[in-house]
């Protein structure tokens, strides 16, 4: 990847004269050290722990949708993370299918950087200090569990490792593509994402083993399959000419392994004692891939952990703590008061201000650790504290993350100021906007619900006393129908039943644009214009409507959740972060941050910096 191309993608404002260097420049003392995550058994004096930590130390840069932009080659995932470590974000998510580009874009932006230092530093004629340290850690999550039979044609795996073809693992799952949503759970991840990571779609998997088939997808946690993952994947890879890479290879929704028993009716406790095995064996071979040097540690990527106990694909804590301690002991043998633990390092789950039972999760995990290890009923061989990773901190799912509709932001938007399109247009931030919708809205309405009133035909018709022709009664009625739609979209602006964006963009290609074409033959340039601008201006007032009923949604407590004083001068996103980022645990000796990172999609470099504003002004 070019230079040139790195530098085209960061925002104009860190660019030029050694800028970067000055503006961005990541304090030292905020760096996370790898062996923050490795080293979990060092005890440490928990108040201390809160206020050592920056906040932006505690920002992780998700990479689910990067993995799929970036294969265009355009730098842009090389200039989000440059961006991040010039601010002090020292963790990366490769997400879905993405290892290959997250080291790509690691090793390309770590040599912008260091062409950058080299720039300023012949310009300045003294030795500049470089915004990154080779020194500094950097932790890199993975995860693997998924995989396709497209996969040896692509490399696009759970982790992004390349596969033979025909090649199957025992314990192979088989994920049905057409599947039903009797289990109201998201399980694979998409192909892509939209404005972050781990959205998912509802699959349903069977256990019948048989060798690999195109558009086939799989799920499995052998030691085999991890060997295997492991073996191929470019992040181990990367650690060897990065030291300070600290990477952890996380167990990607382990709860998928018992679908095909709770859709066959099998008692409950039977189908997690069933995930608990695989766990176990998955736990086997990560502690031997630490053992080996490939990995700095694991952890587990999961869906279920955020579910309640009542959900039939819900991960226990309990059970998972416990795998790990079984799998240590079958690798490394038992011998008491040796002091070996678990490698396992960290959780990785889907927490925002909607979906708050992961909350409950991390809370007891981190009790369970901090507690009496004198206890004979605890589970043996675990470290003393587990690092919690939060995903999905902006996007939720109806009924806290039990539904299956479409997904919705906890976002404000930047919309323009006027519909006209200029280079340069100006916006403005929907929670800044006093009214309900932008001011050009209404004007545009009227303005098209004029062109639809047909009043040219029936003027005809009146002063010619005749009967309407055959193509203006189709007319006519076309208007009218097209009126009553437009009637029936503006009064969804206000009625507080748009959540998603994505659901609208649904609603509006697969019914709205079929009924206007049904509606008219052919559309002339005239109307074909005022319905283009009014459609520019109902989706900016969706966004705005959406923003403002997400807003209220928070403030009322809406679907069963707390409510949040929030006012219009924050962002929604930058509110929600903040919130998650506030939050503590008590553990008798004193309190922990409960979000040791909060992993947020960023898909352009100005999204680093805005996630960054909101870590500033909360530690300020």
């Amino acid at each position: 990847m070019s230079t040139a191309k790195i530098l085209s993608a960061i925002p104009r404002a860190f660019q030029g004269g050694g800028s970067i260097r000055r503006c961005c420049a990541p304090p030292r003392s905020t760096s996370t050290s790898t062996s923050s995550l490795s080293s979990s058994t060092t005890t440490t004096t928990t108040r201390t722990r809160v206020h050592e930590l920056s906040t932006k130390s505690r920002l992780g840069i998700g990479g689910s949708r990067l993995a799929q932009t970036s294969k265009h080659g355009d730098g842009q995932y090389a200039s989000i993370i440059a961006t991040s470590l010039q601010n002090g974000v020292r963790t990366f998510e490769c997400g879905h299918g993405g290892e290959e580009e997250l080291r790509r874009a690691y090793t390309d932006a770590i040599m912008y950087l260091k062409t950058k230092q080299q720039e300023d530093e012949a310009e300045e004629e003294t030795k500049v200090e470089t915004p990154t340290n080779e020194n500094d850690g950097i932790t890199m999550t993975a995860r693997f569990g998924y995989r396709t039979a497209l996969d040896a044609d692509s490399g696009d795996g759970d982790g992004g490792n390349t596969a033979s073809e025909g090649l199957s693992f025992p314990n192979d799952i088989i994920i049905e593509d057409d599947a039903t949503s009797i289990l109201h759970i998201p399980t694979m991840p998409p192909a892509t994402t939209t404005e972050d990571d781990d959205d998912a779609t509802v699959q349903t998997v069977s256990t019948e083993a048989e060798a690999p088939k195109k558009n086939v997808a799989y799920h499995n946690l052998s030691r085999q399959y991890v060997s295997h993952a492991l073996a191929s994947s470019p992040l181990v890879e990367l650690q060897t000419t990065h030291p300070n890479v600290h990477l952890i290879y996380m167990a990607h929704n382990p709860e998928t392994q018992g679908v095909q028993m709770a859709l066959q009716g099998a008692p409950i406790e039977d189908v997690r004692e069933f995930v608990k095995d695989r766990m176990t064996d998955a736990f086997v071979g990560l502690e031997m891939g630490v053992a080996e040097g490939q990995i700095g540690s694991y952890g587990v990527c999961s869906n279920g952990l955020s579910l309640p106990n009542s959900h039939p694909l819900h991960l226990g804590w309990e059970d998972l703590l416990t795998a790990a301690s079984h799998a240590v002991q079958e690798v490394h043998g038992r011998q008491e008061n040796d002091g070996r633990v678990a490698s396992l390092s960290t959780l990785q789950l889907p927490v925002n201000l909607l979906e708050t039972y992961g909350l409950t999760v991390v809370e007891n995990v981190k009790r369970y650790l901090a507690s009496n290890s004198s206890n004979e009923d605890k589970i043996p061989c675990l470290p003393n504290s587990i690092n919690a990773f939060f995903t999905r901190p902006l996007t939720c799912y109806p009924d806290r993350g039990t539904g299956t509709g479409k997904p919705f932001k906890l976002l404000d938007y930047q919309i323009p100021t006027s519909l006209e399109t200029t280079d340069n247009p100006e916006t403005q931030w929907t929670h800044q906007i006093p009214g309900p919708t932008p001011t050009y809205y209404t004007p545009t309405l009227n303005t098209t619900m004029s062109h639809f009133d047909a009043t040219h035909i029936l003027e005809a018709q009146h002063i010619d006393e005749r009967k309407l022709t055959s193509e203006e009664r189709d007319t006519l009625d076309g208007c009218k129908l097209l009126q009553s739609m437009i009637h029936d979209l503006d009064s969804n602006l206000s009625s507080g039943k748009l959540r998603s964006f994505a659901a609208y963009e649904e609603e509006l290609y697969t019914n709205v644009v079929p009924l206007i074409h049904d509606s008219f033959e052919e559309l002339d340039g005239g109307t074909a214009e005022v319905l283009a601008r009014f459609f520019k201006a109902y989706g900016e007032s969706v966004r705005c409507s959406i923003a403002k009923t997400t807003r209220e949604l928070l403030r009322t407590g809406g679907e069963g959740g707390q409510k949040y004083e929030i006012g219009e001068v924050e962002s929604l996103q930058e509110f929600a972060l903040k919130e998650l980022w506030r939050k503590r645990v008590d553990l008798g000796e004193g309190e922990v941050l409960l979000a040791d990172r909060v992993i947020v999609g960023c898909p352009k470099a100005e999204y680093v910096i805005q996630a960054m504003k909101a870590a500033d002004s909360l530690d300020r």
